[in-house]
């Protein structure tokens, strides 16, 4: 009976470890794979959501970004003359001198040059005043009224009572 017993709990274990082994072999690996390939694509899926939500993000502030450009360039544009009229530049810079009771000498225009997108004229402006008058008046030219004017060189002749200032001047426009 003992024989009977062992060969009984030997034939019992070897179904249980045949049983055992299919269940892992055929159930469970082919599961626990299938497993690890969704864990890995939900990973995957998470990461491209975080990703396009990043890119989302960035689109979005570039969109403003666009727009708070597009409405600095209307401003500017609308700021920046469209021609260089060397009458009205001139009674401009006559204007602005009087103003800060400088005395103009003379007011000489260059060619009027092609930049690409946008025009220039070199101006040659000489007047007579007080330095810090002139310095005003540089200010003004820098802070731009009606024409956006850049100061190419400035030199003082320095006088008993006024001095004598000659500078260049270049305006700015855009391209017609």
């Amino acid at each position: 009976m003992n024989k009977q017993r062992n060969q009984f709990l030997i034939l019992t274990f070897i179904i249980i470890l045949g049983g055992l082994y299919a269940y892992i072999q055929y159930l469970f690996i082919p599961e626990w794979r299938g497993l690890k390939e969704e864990t890995s694509r939900v990973s995957q899926r998470q990461a491209d959501l975080a990703r396009m939500e990043t890119g989302y993000k960035e689109f979005s502030s570039l969109k403003q970004q666009a727009s708070s450009l597009k409405a600095q360039a209307s401003m500017l544009d609308k700021k920046v003359p469209k021609k260089l009229d060397k009458p009205d530049i001139m009674l401009t810079i006559y204007n602005m001198a009087k103003s800060l009771s400088l005395s103009p000498k003379s007011l000489t225009f260059e060619d009027v040059k092609d930049e690409g997108q946008y025009l220039t004229m070199g101006m040659n402006f000489s007047c007579t005043g007080s330095p810090e008058n002139v310095y005003t008046l540089v200010d003004q030219f820098l802070k731009g009224n009606k024409y956006i004017f850049a100061l190419d060189s400035i030199s003082f002749i320095p006088g008993t009572e006024e001095s004598t200032v000659k500078m260049r001047i270049v305006a700015y426009a855009y391209k017609p």
